[in-house]
């Protein structure tokens, strides 16, 4: 008899992929979790600066230094999974408080599939390549420092530069090398 008995679940009510995104063709998944992430995390940062406590802010910043001591290992080390890894993990960790500052209980349930399903995306080499560009962890600080100061103009104009950055970095193979713009 399958399916009887008591069940436990982190997220009572969502199943292991609530968006079906394991039906979405592989090449378009990116871009369009990408897309969904730059029409989102912006606003999503202009309200953590609304709502942000000072404990909350003060974690936020906790988080975004705890990730550039294992950038600067990372970068010491010449590389290393393990630092990769743990890398990723804070930049979860950072982006889904920043979620749970907005105090959106839909949000917070909808948004770290999301970001999950973008991290495995980013698992590969091209998370690796963003650890070397400065920019990445100045932006989170940065980023940290707009919601602590309740500025959301500048927290989402800060969000909406890091997923460019990001987005730039992970197709950084063109021959162009330039930045994206923010216009």
């Amino acid at each position: 008899m399958r399916g009887k008995g008591t069940f436990v679940s982190i997220n009572p009510g969502i199943g292991k992929d609530p968006l079906g995104l394991y039906f979405v063709a592989p090449d378009q998944l990116r871009g369009n979790l990408e897309e969904l992430r730059l029409m989102m995390e912006p606003e999503i940062a202009a309200l953590a600066a609304q709502k942000v406590t000072d404990q909350e802010a003060e974690d936020l910043f906790v988080i975004a230094q705890d990730m550039q001591k294992q950038i600067d290992k990372y970068s010491k080390a010449s590389g290393g999974k393990k630092y990769v890894q743990k890398i990723m993990a804070y930049d979860l960790q950072f982006h889904s408080l920043m979620c749970n500052i907005c105090k959106n209980d839909i949000l917070d349930q909808i948004f770290p599939y999301i970001i999950h399903n973008l991290f495995d995306i980013y698992a590969s080499e091209n998370f690796q390549m963003t650890l070397s560009k400065p920019r990445r962890i100045n932006t989170h600080l940065a980023l940290c420092e707009a919601i602590r100061d309740h500025d959301s103009q500048k927290a989402s104009l800060l969000m909406r530069r890091h997923i460019m950055n990001s987005r730039f970095a992970s197709a950084s193979h063109d021959s162009a090398g330039q930045e994206p713009s923010l216009k």
